[in-house]
């Protein structure tokens, strides 16, 4: 099995497909009927302990932070401030769920849609009665995208053998209908389009409505990628619109015009289609005001930058004047976005790679300026000025550009750009540069640079040489309420910056594709395959021994002074209301990597994972690899997302420090990890290796070699019970195609073990 398998990555079927209605083959169902539930709408933090009448000690409390609008606790009257003390006239407690916060939200679930939950209160001194009839959570239509791959005449899958043998087939269903039910229900009501959730992509709803299908979903997305990135050159407009696609944004589908007989028309055809971007922008921001336009660009700087940040670091002026993200949000759903990012999807059309790259050998046989355009030669560098706006040419020395403009084309030598080389920066909201060859240095220390579009379009292409790309935040293929392209068709190359950078998308698209060398990349967070809400960040990388490093500057508070936050490497995130009334689905992040010996380096949230309502996707095809990380990671799904590691061959190494990773999923959400082949290791903490925890689905499978697995405890196919929902989690490791393994927590070969809470672990010849 293990063998087809790695011959066909979509016979994965054969280990793991479910059929979207199990719950028709279960004849007698012994879980009660689903009872509407009840929503409060409030954000709580643990509160002071107080004496309350007639006890004879201290009781726990919970004080009221937020309180939603439209909310069941708006309409009763409950306020920010007020300290719970009881529900019907129990103390709270922290129950079975060994939580205050889990178990007072278990019993308002307990209380039900219709009925009144009985509050116990404390306000301003005085302890009163509060009674809150319970509405249910507002709702919102689920749309899921049509299956990418036609259905296989396959049998039943191992999994819905082994189900079906242990009478657990309802159970799994229980679950999966609970993550179904959760799709539906509204993030926040603090922030409304045209419905609720209107950031929710249709790609994440498919995962989280069967999540078995989550190798099948990754398969498609990286097969699509690796279709427009062929022979070292991307196609850049089906890959941009494809992007638009996977961000559920209809693309104008208009008859290709005539390819460019020669550089000089492909240039005019870039200038026109650059200016046109410009009026486009225009129209898409039309509905906002200037202040409304200031408030876009503070809440992108504050939410991948300044929020992030020590107190003592930040700039003055934002602490003074956060950004409220509710009133961000729905600012930003003012925009066309259809309209602002089909602007860049003209543009990414109108580029012709496979035509620069062959005309690059051979420029001084063209012309390239037109009859009526302004030439000002001075120097090596000629300024041109076209009715589209202001063309700069490099001749053939070693340059140095520190001005912007709409268009730069270099013709070779070893330059030094010091400008936005290609970034929506003030006076160019949409802007391109084209650099035949030479080892290059790009370097900038503003925001908004080489392959940067924000609130517009930014293109890099670089065709050739050993270059170095050094950036702060928002740059290297970077897209917020736009799209963003870097492109390097080869050479050994540097790529260093800071936040938000080499792929990552945010309401857009951010694209980052490298074509082959032995290359580096280096960034602090939201990087290298980062989706943000409503955005897609894309690492593509051909061919070489890469080394990819995220983290290291910005602590997590898990673990101070030890772990730091990564938020990258196919990496898919959306901001979860949990001490905040702002609230919006997730991204998808996707970093592939079709061949060479590579190293991943990361930390916490990293390596195919996703939060909040977010995909994250990393796709290794070929060469023995190294993948190191600390939690959330290596396949990991957290909170309601979903997150797959995929590799293809080689004898791999896998370490997550901490855990929970390595086919992870963490509270109703899907984690992957799939490796297909090679002599294979895997060491980590706790929760990983086929983990289910919080009613999640994790998943490892391994299809052949002699692999080892090394685990401190709960994972190799585990799943624990969620006291809080009564529903289970499910942890799954497949090893198949035989092979001398080693398990650490008791599994052998060619044997099937069923661990209680509820796990399986498999050893398959």
């Amino acid at each position: 099995m293990g063998g087809e398998i790695n011959d066909d990555p979509a016979l994965v079927q054969l280990l793991f497909a479910m059929p979207p209605d199990v719950m028709e083959e279960v004849e007698t169902p012994v879980r009660p009927p689903r009872q509407p539930k009840g929503w409060l709408g409030i954000t709580l933090q643990e509160g002071p302990p107080l004496f309350l009448k007639g006890a004879d000690d201290l009781a726990p409390t919970l004080e009221v932070l937020k309180v939603f609008p439209h909310s069941s606790a708006a309409r009763a009257g409950l306020f920010p401030g007020d300290i719970i003390l009881a529900t019907h006239g129990e103390q709270l407690s922290i129950g079975e769920e060994n939580s205050l916060m889990m178990n007072f939200n278990r019993r308002v679930q307990d209380t039900g849609a219709g009925d009144i939950l009985r509050l116990k209160i404390k306000r301003g001194g005085r302890e009163m009665e509060l009674p809150v009839e319970l509405f249910p959570k507002p709702t919102t239509p689920v749309f899921i995208k049509p299956p990418r791959l036609e259905a296989l005449d396959l049998p039943d899958s191992l999994l819905h053998r082994i189900l079906r043998s242990k009478n657990r087939l309802e159970d799994y269903a229980a679950t999966v209908e609970e993550m179904r039910e959760r799709t539906t229900e509204a993030v926040t009501t603090a922030v409304k389009g045209k419905t609720y959730n209107p950031f929710r992509l249709q790609e994440v709803n498919t995962v989280l409505n069967q999540p078995m299908d989550l190798p099948l979903v990754a398969y498609g997305l990286t097969s699509t990628l690796r279709r427009n990135f062929i022979g070292g050159w991307l196609n850049s407009g089906g890959v941009i619109r494809w992007a638009l696609q996977e961000l559920d944004f209809k693309v104008a589908e208009k008859a290709p015009g005539k390819k460019p007989a020669d550089l000089q028309q492909l240039l005019d055809r870039l200038l026109a289609a650059l200016a046109r971007a410009g009026r486009l922008r225009e129209e898409a921001l039309a509905p906002l005001t200037s202040d409304e336009k200031d408030l876009l660009h503070r809440g992108i700087r504050h939410l991948m930058v300044d929020s992030l940040q020590p107190r003592d670091l930040t700039d003055e002026a934002a602490l003074k004047n956060p950004p409220d993200i509710s009133d961000f949000l729905n600012t930003a759903l003012k925009v066309d976005m259809q309209k602002l990012l089909s602007a860049s999807f003209n543009i990414a059309r109108a580029i012709d790679l496979e035509m620069l790259l062959e005309w690059k050998d051979n420029l001084d046989q063209f012309s390239l300026f037109h009859e009526g355009w302004i030439i000002e030669p001075k120097g090596d560098i000629t300024y041109v000025y076209t009715r589209h706006g202001l063309m700069i040419v490099g001749g053939t020395g070693d340059n140095v550009y520190e001005q912007d403009a709409l268009l730069i084309v270099d013709l070779g030598g070893n330059d030094r750009y010091l400008n936005g080389a290609g970034a929506s920066r003030i006076g160019h909201p949409f802007s391109m540069v084209i650099d035949f060859s030479g080892d290059d240095v790009y370097l900038s220390g503003a925001d908004h640079a080489q392959g940067a579009g924000i609130l517009g379009g930014g293109f890099l292409i670089d065709l050739g040489g050993d270059d170095r790309y050094l950036a702060e935040n928002f740059a290297q293929g970077a897209g917020v309420l736009g799209v963003g392209m870097l492109i390097d068709t080869g050479g050994r190359d540097e790529y260093r910056c800071h936040s938000f950078c080499q792929g990552a998308g945010f309401l857009g698209v951010g694209l980052i594709a490298e074509s082959s060398g032995n290359d580096q990349y280096h960034a602090a967070v939201y990087a290298q395959g980062f989706g943000f809400i409503r955005g897609l960040g894309l690492m593509l990388e051909g061919a070489g021994d890469d080394r990819y490093f995220a983290g290291g500057i910005y602590p997590d508070y898990r673990e101070p002074g030890k772990a730091y936050l990564s938020m990258s490497q196919g990496f898919g995130y959306g901001i979860r209301p949990w001490g905040d009334l702002a609230g919006a689905s997730g991204g998808i992040g996707i970093l592939d990597d079709a061949r060479g010996n590579d190293q991943y380096l990361g930390d916490y949230f990293s390596q195919g994972a996703g939060y909040w309502y977010g995909l994250g996707i990393l796709n290794d095809s070929a060469g023995h690899d190294l993948y190191t990380a600390g939690r959330y990671s290596q396949g990991a799904g957290i909170h309601l997302a979903a997150g797959i590691l995929t590799d293809a061959s080689g004898d791999d190494h896998y370490l997550a420090r901490y855990g929970v990773s390595q086919g992870c999923g963490h509270d109703l959400a899907v984690g992957f990890l799939l490796d297909n082949g090679g002599n294979d290791r895997y060491i980590g903490g706790t929760l990983s290796q086929g983990a289910g925890n919080g009613n999640g689905f994790g998943v490892l499978s391994d299809n052949g070699g002699n692999d080892e697995y090394y685990l401190r405890d709960q994972g190799q196919g585990h799943g624990n019970t969620e006291a809080f929902r009564r529903l289970d989690s499910f942890g799954i490791l497949f090893d198949t195609g035989g092979g001398e393994d080693r398990y650490s927590l008791g599994g052998h070969n060619n044997k099937v073990n069923l661990h209680p809470q509820w796990g399986i672990q498999a050893d398959l010849p």
